[in-house]
């Protein structure tokens, strides 16, 4: 009986190296075609070295290239500086242009307003002249009066819509 079971003992042991053996060719096979990658990269390189070391004035090309790439990108980085300065500088110069036209804009309408209070201008309410279903003829008298002028009626007249002309009379 002992044996069997040294027997036994022994196959198992037998399976598990031959188990072992067989993950070994599994993975020796896998990784061959690995090794042909590296091999191909290796002789690719050489090839590249070789070319390089029978060329040595490409490899003076190549980093005089790489300067000016560095220079060209740092010029490249001031004119976008310059550019950016540049639109604020536009931008400034706009701002102060619209400021003098709303200065010179509120001067004109106080001076407006002065001329006004000097002449005395009234105005009556809206009267419709015409009604028509979407619009109406509105017509306001102003009178104009001043200290150097006879008393003056004026007409205006208007075509409004017709809402605007009932809620103006109402």
């Amino acid at each position: 009986m002992a044996e069997v079971i040294a027997v036994m003992a022994s196959a198992v042991q037998l399976a598990n190296c031959c188990a072992g053996v067989w993950t070994l060719i599994h993975d020796i096979e896998s990784i061959t075609p690995d090794l042909q990658r590296y091999k191909q990269h290796i002789a690719e390189l050489l090839l590249l070295s070789d070319s390089i070391l029978k060329n040595e004035g490409r490899i003076y090309r190549v980093l005089s290239f790489i300067n000016k790439k560095g220079d060209l990108l740092e010029s490249l980085e001031d004119i976008e500086k310059k550019k950016t300065s540049l639109s604020l500088h536009m931008h400034l110069i706009q701002v102060e242009f619209l400021s003098e036209i709303r200065d010179d804009i509120s001067a004109m309408e106080n001076k407006k307003e002065k001329a006004q209070n000097q002449v005395g201008l009234r105005r009556s309410s809206p009267k419709p002249v015409h009604h028509h279903r979407t619009s109406s003829l509105v017509a306001t008298e102003i009178q104009v009066s001043g200290p150097e002028r006879e008393d003056t009626r004026v007409v205006q007249l208007q075509t409004v819509p017709a809402e605007e002309a009932h809620q103006a009379t109402t």
